[in-house]
């Protein structure tokens, strides 16, 4: 019996000190567990400068991971600030009066990024002691004054006014001049709703007044030709849009309508499939084939001028009556030419059309005239 208890004694001793072990090998990863070295920290230092003399005071700046926020005098800059993470953002808190002019970080390298607009940076934070910290600084400008409200006026070049012709405006009480395709000089003014008139030209006509800019549009009378604009702090511009009464549509160039075969296409569609020129009707193929001759044979030269001018009056573009009567001539001298398709001329090729003799040459000069948009009295270019 004695040897049977202290078998059990040594078995119990066994059971205790095995279960002693086994606590102690489980606990050792949770030990290792609940010391893991924290991550290593960095520092970053703010900096607060002024462009010039006028900014003053102290500014709030926020730091990403950092509680609460840190305030820097200007010509100062903060302790530093220990952060774990590699990438921080550095944030100016926005004060009445001033706006951020510039970031920068030193050592050099350290800035990642700046956003003036946000008054954010965002900056590179090794690990290390104070002697490696990241240096930010915010550098702030007075705020700009609001610009003052200036007005230009402009002038669009509508059917049959050539770009750069001249018109004369009074503007309140100051007189101003724009030439169409452009404005004029910017005016500056007080706040508030100003009259704009067009001083009126013979020839012309005033078919719209628009405004863009920080301004806006009152009322307008193109019968009069006046708009009362209002005009605020920043940039307006009021344009008014003039045209030849009786003039309508535009006009585009024989290089145009031949590298735009589909547009002729089109055009010679709609007025039945085919275009007569010289007593023949074109068809599109046709059309583009005599395109693209050479100037040899100056009858080539003539064709190709009169289709475009057929073409530019089936797109919609008006015809001043001189330029109608080169066409009719250059019609009666292509026909007696032999046709645009096997006929030939010179220069001085002439024709006799209501009493009045043309060459080839002048009715090209006209019709060339005509589709550049530089008719007397005729639609401008299209583009």
């Amino acid at each position: 019996m004695p040897n049977a208890r202290s078998g059990r004694r040594r078995l119990l001793k066994l059971t205790i000190v095995g279960g002693v072990l086994a606590a102690g090998v489980a606990a050792v990863p949770f030990a290792y567990a609940a010391t893991a070295p924290p991550p290593p920290t960095g520092f970053v230092k703010i900096c607060k400068a002024g462009a010039t003399a006028a900014v003053t005071g102290s500014f709030q700046f926020t730091v990403s991971g950092v509680t609460g926020a840190v305030t820097v005098p200007v010509g100062a800059c903060s302790k530093p600030i220990a952060v774990t993470d590699r990438r921080v953002v550095v944030a100016e808190v926005a004060r009445a009066g001033f706006v951020l002019g510039k970031v920068t970080a030193a050592p050099d390298g350290r800035l990642i990024d700046a956003n003036l607009a946000t008054g954010k940076a965002t900056v590179k934070v090794p690990a290390g002691n104070v002697t490696s910290a990241t240096t930010v600084t915010f550098t702030n400008k007075v705020t700009p004054p609001p610009p003052p409200p200036t007005l230009r006026v402009c002038k669009v070049a509508g059917p049959g006014v050539k770009v750069g012709t001249e018109f004369a405006f009074t503007v309140g009480t100051t007189k101003t001049t724009a030439k169409a395709g452009s404005c004029s000089a910017p005016l500056t003014l007080p706040a508030g709703n100003v009259t704009v008139t067009e001083t009126a030209a013979t020839g012309f006509a005033v078919t719209a007044i628009t405004v863009k800019g920080v301004g806006t549009l009152v009322s307008s009378d193109v019968a009069k030709g006046s708009a009362v604009v209002k005009v605020a702090s920043g940039a307006t511009d009021v344009s008014f849009t003039n045209k030849v009464p009786g003039v309508t549509g535009c006009v585009d160039s024989k290089g145009f309508f031949k590298n735009h075969p589909a547009v002729v296409a089109k055009l010679v569609a709609a007025n039945g499939g085919t275009l007569l020129v010289g007593g023949v009707a074109l068809t599109p193929a046709q059309i583009a084939a005599i395109y693209g001759r050479g100037s040899e044979n100056f009858l080539n030269q003539l064709s190709q001028q009169l289709i475009t001018a057929r073409l530019n009056q089936l797109s919609g573009a008006s015809t001043p009556a001189a330029v109608q009567a080169a066409i009719d001539a250059a019609q009666a001298l292509e026909k007696a030419a032999g046709g645009p398709l096997t006929g030939k001329a010179t220069p001085e090729t002439k024709v006799v059309v209501g009493g009045v003799t043309f060459t080839a040459a002048q009715l090209a000069a006209t019709l060339s005239k005509y589709n550049a948009g530089n008719a007397t009295g005729g639609p401008t270019p299209c583009a």
